[in-house]
């Protein structure tokens, strides 16, 4: 099964023309993006082998674009209005998920008591088991995710793989 992980970058300009050639022949099967000053980049790996391969993605996206930095995994961080609209269920419905006890913790609520948001990854694995419903989404969990970014920082303590 493939799975596609967003990383966040800095130091690339996708509007220079040099680097658009270099994206184009070196790395086809990889989806940019900017939206608001935040850039990213899609990659695709299988799952058996998801870590090693982000990280060798990433190490050869470097390489070839001196300047670039990957930052980490973007954590898709959803609203319960954006599962919903994800999902095609309504806001009352997705609300009354959220207070189920099984439900993911909120990963943060913005604006002290007035929004939580969900790791998007943790409401894909919960819809799957509590719900029985594939949203054929595949994106790396948040141990995976974790795991991913303390390899990108050469994270001594962590236990993963390099």
């Amino acid at each position: 099964m493939i799975v596609d992980v967003e990383l966040r970058v800095t130091g690339v300009d996708l509007d220079d023309e040099k680097t658009g050639e270099i994206l184009g022949k070196n790395f086809p099967n990889t989806l940019w993006e900017e939206n608001s000053g935040l850039i990213t980049v899609t990659v695709f790996a299988e799952q058996d082998n998801l870590v090693a391969s982000v990280i060798e993605q990433s190490r050869q996206l470097e390489a070839a674009l001196p300047g670039l930095r990957i930052l980490g995994v973007y954590r898709d961080l959803v609203s319960v209005t954006a599962i919903a609209h994800r999902i095609g269920l309504s806001r009352e419905g997705v609300r009354k998920w959220t207070t189920e006890t099984d439900f993911p913790a909120p990963a943060s609520v913005l604006d002290p008591g007035s929004m939580k948001v969900w790791p998007w990854s943790e409401v894909i694995d919960w819809v799957k088991d509590a719900r029985d419903v594939d949203l054929e989404d595949r994106v790396p969990s948040t141990r995976e995710a974790t795991q991913i970014d303390n390899c990108l920082m050469q994270n001594p303590d962590a236990n993963t793989v390099m």
